[in-house]
């Protein structure tokens, strides 16, 4: 299968799959990759029989159904499963698109989107950046597109200005403006050492 033939493939069964939002997947490294990078095997099947659809090296944008933008990924490798509503990146970086702010960079070790309740969910090393000096790092970020709310877990910093807070659950609109900070709560408003990581 031609390299333009899979693109498409991926493209219409991406498309048909994410009916609640606008998506494009843009398939990189779906052809045989070059000898330093090892083509993916083919996935196993679930246990009905039906294969899973993995792309690697690809970028998947969700919007509003009115077309506006909300994030977009891109992954070193994208696994779909349709039977169960899901699809798993490895190694992420993207953007979300506040509706009244500037975009906010992202990156984590791995992600899960529920095409049914659509939720992101970013795991591992999570990083979310608004600004140099309104950040976020997490264990576990989960994002809400329904209501653009962000809910960290696990080992969270925040930095806002000057304040850097230190707790176990942080509830945020995406931007990190408002915020709150829950669970074992630390604050330090001397404005240290508190640069984006």
């Amino acid at each position: 299968m031609t390299r333009n033939r899979r693109a498409r493939v991926s493209l219409a069964f991406s498309y048909a799959l994410f009916s609640l939002a606008v998506l494009s997947v843009r398939a990189e490294g779906i052809a045989a990759a070059a000898p330093s990078s090892p083509v993916p095997s083919a996935p196993s099947p679930t246990a009905t029989g039906r294969p899973l659809l993995e792309i690697g090296g690809s970028e998947i944008v969700a919007a509003t159904p009115d077309g506006r933008r909300q994030w977009h990924i891109r992954a070193a490798g994208v696994t779909v499963d349709d039977r169960q509503g899901r699809i798993t990146f490895d190694r992420v970086r993207g953007r979300f698109f506040p509706e009244e702010d500037p975009p906010v960079g992202f990156e984590a070790n791995a992600a899960s989107y529920d095409t049914k309740a659509r939720f992101l969910i970013l795991t591992g090393r999570v990083r979310a950046v608004a600004a140099p000096d309104r950040w976020l790092t997490a264990d576990r970020a989960e994002y809400d597109a329904r209501t653009e709310q962000l809910v960290a877990t696990g080992n969270v910093r925040l930095r806002n200005g000057t304040v850097i807070a230190v707790g176990t659950r942080l509830t945020s609109d995406v931007g990190l403006r408002r915020s709150r900070m829950t669970g074992d709560v630390r604050i330090d408003i001397s404005g240290g050492a508190g640069r984006a990581p």
